[in-house]
């Protein structure tokens, strides 16, 4: 799997902020010589979805963003993070701390993001130790 962006940030950050994102996996074209994805040209005259011709497509694509192109691919699995900045609901309808917090109705899954419990329970994240 090629990870084409990874996240920053850790429990032991205290400027560290919970952010949403959605996990997009798929596979793509990649140039077998060159180690690299490729870039088709999929509209237009000449695109893919008029001539139905990978390697034209390759050609082409690959041409508009300055890079060779070897003539042979394949597709490799690719995961990409993508921050959540639309469908933002207005500030009255905005998250409240017990939405998260609350003691069993609370809508983070603490444990996936590394936590043993959530850490307001026991004072925070300095209090238990994990602010360095």
């Amino acid at each position: 799997m090629v990870k084409l962006n990874r996240l920053n940030g850790s429990i032991s950050d205290p400027d560290a902020k919970i952010f949403p994102f959605k996990k997009m996996q798929g596979k793509q074209m990649y140039d077998k010589k060159n180690k690299y994805l490729i870039v088709p040209n999929l509209f237009g005259k000449n695109g893919f979805w008029k001539k139905w011709d990978w390697q034209q497509a390759f050609k082409i694509g690959m041409e508009s963003v300055g890079l060779d192109y070897s003539g042979e691919y394949d597709f490799v699995e690719t995961e990409f993070l993508i921050p959540v900045e639309h469908n933002i609901p207005p500030k009255e309808k905005a998250l409240k701390c017990w939405s998260c917090h609350h003691k069993t109705k609370g809508i983070l899954d603490w444990k996936a993001l590394g936590y043993k419990d959530d850490p307001m329970k026991n004072k925070g994240r300095k209090a238990n130790g994990l602010i360095k």
